[in-house]
């Protein structure tokens, strides 16, 4: 019904574009589509291609679509958090022994960098919405070999899934097409024979005893069989959506040192202006450390917030860092030590490794002396990140589940200790880790520009050179040359390839490209704040302050939100930025 009172609308405004002599090619231009899918834990609510409306919001699309199709949904709205997603279906946040349920959204693939409120479909792009475990979902990419199945011939499906960071072979997954069903094997691999010659789709889907299912369920994706096999050749893989994709790899020229420093130059430029007076934490780390002036709004802003009171562990890093980066003194800003708070707390893993990850940062960043009472010591968080190492040499925010972002992290922070006891080879391994997730174009599995980001910051820490040392060279592609290719105009970056300015993105490029630039000239790390100056200590406070997330219109990104409701320690569980 609702598809037929679409088609109904969309000739009576063709109909009606007509009489206003507006030929009926340009509203077909205007009436571009990307496609939206609705994955619960056992059916699908959604699959098909929305019209794209300008300047609408997933939020503003999922809602209207689930609206037209009677389906329940409940979301809440905070002017910090904008609007995040409770239940669809009956299908609502849960937590349950350290693993939470939530809904998460995907685009292009990837894990969303923004919210619902933020999150502005593009044209082609593939949006899944999905009902998820954390830990325990894994995203799927199905591959296929031969590419095109030849009718009477076998062919072979091949799952992996991936949690944000590494990708393996899922087994035990059920594959449903031309009315079979098979289960994958310990490869991921499940063999059919080819029916007669003609479009048909699949189904790969893998269900637990959980209330969500251990895979994002892949519905009604397309398949062709070929009746020869002139074009069966190799092997393709495609998305949840069911869009053929085959990778290929690129080559570039290495581009000579005095060269790559302009455009480093020019890309640092560009990203700081892009900025702009965004007054958001990061934003002002970002443009300190790069030599541009920080938005005179922010040290208000932040003192504003700081008086609310009640900071973690991880907040409390982040305004050592900032505040010091931006020329106060985190020792005493308005009366308040933000070091020795730090040094006190009791709970710094409650957001996870990143807490740990931070709280050594900050403390490492200039020579801070620990009070009488402190619980915590550089030590000690050093032997935290050092004993959550996995066994594949990455690191994740919970053990077991390592991915490029929080491996890089933890390497820029082990940075400073690569002379103690293990560090070197901790480092040896989280390298060996980071090379084996980089990808042909020099970038990383995620595919997002932050992952590549803070892979730069984290060889740029290490003294390792990120344009041309050898074990991070792909093709000639390295990991600078990949995050430069994500500029956008107006000197912004984005998330993904092809995608739109990201503020997340241009703060962590700035960031990355600013470390590159201190080891090339000079061997300074990002993170060591020694020589600046720490001379404000008292601002006013703004008032009218609200905190927001600059980057989401809500106040966590895209999975998140829903678990800071249900407990503050999933944070930034999906992030892809894992920052306070």
């Amino acid at each position: 019904m609702k598809k037929a009172f679409r088609n109904w609308v969309c000739i009576c405004c063709a109909f009606a574009l007509l009489l206003a002599g507006i030929p009926l090619s340009a509203a077909a231009a205007a009436q571009s589509t990307f496609h939206l899918r609705i994955e619960g834990a056992t059916q699908t609510y959604l699959n098909e291609d929305v019209p794209l409306t300008s300047d609408e919001t997933l939020e503003q699309a999922y809602t209207a679509a689930l609206d037209a199709e009677h389906i329940p949904y409940d979301q809440s709205y905070s002017d910090s958090m904008g609007y995040y997603i409770n239940s669809i279906g009956g299908e609502s946040g849960s937590s349950s022994n350290g693993t939470y349920y939530f809904w998460s959204i995907y685009q292009n693939g990837a894990s969303a960098s923004v919210g619902v409120s933020s999150l502005k479909p593009a044209a082609g792009d593939d949006i899944v919405m999905a009902f998820i475990a954390w830990p325990g979902t894994l995203y799927p990419s199905v591959s296929l070999s031969p590419a095109t199945p030849v009718a009477g011939k076998p062919f072979t499906f091949h799952v992996t899934g991936s949690d944000g960071g590494t990708s393996s072979n899922v087994d035990g997954a059920t594959v449903t097409f031309n009315g079979q069903s098979k289960t994958t094997d310990t490869n991921g691999d499940v063999t059919f024979t080819a029916p007669a010659a003609g479009n048909y789709t699949y189904r790969v889907e893998k269900n637990g005893s959980g209330p969500a299912p251990l895979l994002v369920r892949i519905d009604n994706a397309p398949l062709t069989v070929s009746a020869d096999a002139s074009s069966s050749s190799g092997s393709s893989s495609s998305s949840p959506s069911g869009s053929s994709s085959v990778s290929s790899s690129t080559t570039s020229t290495p581009t000579t040192s005095s060269a790559l420093d302009t455009s480093v130059a020019s890309a640092v430029k560009g990203a700081a202006a892009a900025l702009g007076s965004d007054t958001s934490d990061w934003t002002a780390f970002a443009l300190a450390r790069a030599g541009y002036p920080v938005p005179g709004a922010y040290l208000p802003d932040a003192a504003a917030a700081i008086a609310e009171g009640n900071l973690n562990a991880i907040t409390l890093a982040k305004y050592v860092l900032v505040l010091r980066a931006a020329g106060a003194d985190p020792t005493n800003f308005n009366g308040a030590n933000l070091v020795n708070q730090l040094y006190t707390q009791t709970n710094v893993g409650r957001t996870g490794l990143n807490g740990y990850i931070f709280a050594l940062l900050a403390l490492d960043s200039a020579d801070y002396t620990p009070p009488a009472n402190a619980t915590v010591s550089k030590a000690s968080l050093l032997s935290t990140l050092l004993a959550a190492q996995d066994k594949d040499g990455g690191f994740g925010l919970v053990t077991g589940y390592s991915d490029v972002d929080i491996t890089a992290m933890t390497l820029t922070a082990l940075a400073p200790h690569i002379s103690e006891t293990g560090v070197q080879a901790a480092v040896t391994k989280g390298l060996a880790y980071l090379a084996g997730q980089q990808r042909a174009n020099g970038g990383f599995s995620t595919n997002a520009s932050e992952s590549t980001a803070q892979v730069i910051i984290a060889l740029s820490s290490l003294g390792i050179n990120p344009a041309s040392d050898a074990q991070f060279l792909q093709n000639g592609n390295s990991p600078l040359s990949n995050l430069l290719s994500f500029a956008v105009s107006g000197g912004a970056f984005a998330h993904v390839s092809g995608g739109g300015a990201n503020t997340i993105a241009t703060q962590q490029a700035l960031e990355a490209l600013t470390a590159y630039q201190m080891l090339e000239h000079g061997g300074k790390r990002l993170f060591d704040l020694r020589n600046t100056s720490a001379s404000v200590q008292r601002v006013t406070p703004s008032t009218g302050f609200g905190v927001s997330n600059p980057y989401t219109g809500g106040g966590a990104p895209a999975g998140a939100v829903v678990a800071v409701s249900l407990a503050a320690a999933a944070v930034l569980l999906l992030s892809r930025r894992r920052k306070p």
